[in-house]
């Protein structure tokens, strides 16, 4: 239906355009390691063809044997604090937004937005397990000391300190 809206002569302005931006490449600083750039590079791919980039196609761009993430989760944010990439996480994946051209990979299919990032909610605003059982403590402390007088305790029935 698009194609029909416009002429034929724009159809190929259209086309050739679109392959120009996905041929393109961003420059990127000078000094980064190879694999940085080949991160960036598989992000840059991903982003101009509109595809979701997964944690497992990352790493093998990287070229490392860590299967946890950590690397691959230290080079991305490596990448933002160069101003190449920006980042928008959700609680199963992520969507990378090249800086330079704008484009955005797919984002994941869970679209669920991660927890550290909710509005209003922070792990600070739940009652830390110190502070449960310090009132714990409170409120089951017994003075079991014996009275001066009758050297009987207060919580067993003494008459001149009751407690």
């Amino acid at each position: 239906m698009f194609m029909m809206a416009i002429g034929d002569g724009q159809v190929g302005a259209v086309k050739r355009e679109r392959k120009r931006r996905a041929l393109s490449l961003v420059p990127v600083p000078d000094g980064m390691r190879d694999n940085h750039v080949a991160a960036f590079r598989c992000i840059e791919a991903a982003a101009n063809a509109g595809l979701y980039v997964s944690r497992d196609e990352l790493t093998a761009a990287i070229g490392t044997d860590n299967v946890g993430g950590s690397t691959q989760a230290w080079v991305c944010r490596l990448l933002e604090r160069l101003g190449l990439i920006d980042t928008i996480r959700y609680q199963r994946g992520r969507q990378f937004i090249v800086l330079a051209t704008g484009a955005k990979t797919a984002p994941p299919r869970c679209m669920k937005p991660h927890w550290r990032t909710v509005p209003g909610r922070s792990p600070a605003s739940a009652p830390s397990i110190t502070t449960y059982r310090e009132a714990r403590k409170v409120a089951m402390y017994v003075d079991r000391t014996p009275c001066a007088w009758c050297g009987t305790r207060g919580d067993v029935g003494c008459r001149h300190n009751p407690r």
